[in-house]
């Protein structure tokens, strides 16, 4: 059948056994590597963490410790709860004053990955961040 003016791919099969490459063999061997090869990267892992509880990031392409894992999946719960706490402390209970600052909650996301502590001094923290600009 033509369409467009081209040929099925039975048409076409006439043109691969004039080719080296094109034969029934040549292709059924490339075939059986490919699938060896394959076989052997998902033996070894090689493309990377395939479980479905690992987060990734696509900017940077980092994978998430799990102690970023646990942080980014229960942001919500804790929030939560802090609102919970945050009720009853300041409008039922009435302890702490309603305008009273809120503690920070200092949560891990990827950029945790690139901090790093260069000298602990006195109970003094020196915390490194990898710099995003060059220029």
């Amino acid at each position: 059948m033509k369409l467009f003016n081209r040929h099925d791919d039975d048409e076409d099969n006439g043109i691969l056994k004039n080719r080296a490459d094109g034969t029934r063999s040549r292709v059924s061997s490339e075939e059986e590597c490919i699938k060896k090869i394959m076989q052997l990267f998902g033996s070894y892992d090689i493309f990377g963490v395939h479980e479905e509880n690992r987060l990734f990031s696509i900017a940077s392409k980092d994978v998430a410790t799990y102690n970023i894992i646990d942080d980014l999946l229960t942001c919500e719960s804790r929030g939560k709860t802090l609102l919970k706490e945050f009720v009853e402390k300041r409008l039922k209970e009435q302890n702490i004053e309603f305008y009273a600052p809120i503690q920070k909650v200092h949560s891990k996301t990827f950029a945790y990955l690139y901090k790093g502590t260069v000298s602990e001094q006195q109970n003094e923290k020196k915390i490194l961040k990898a710099g995003r600009k060059l220029m």
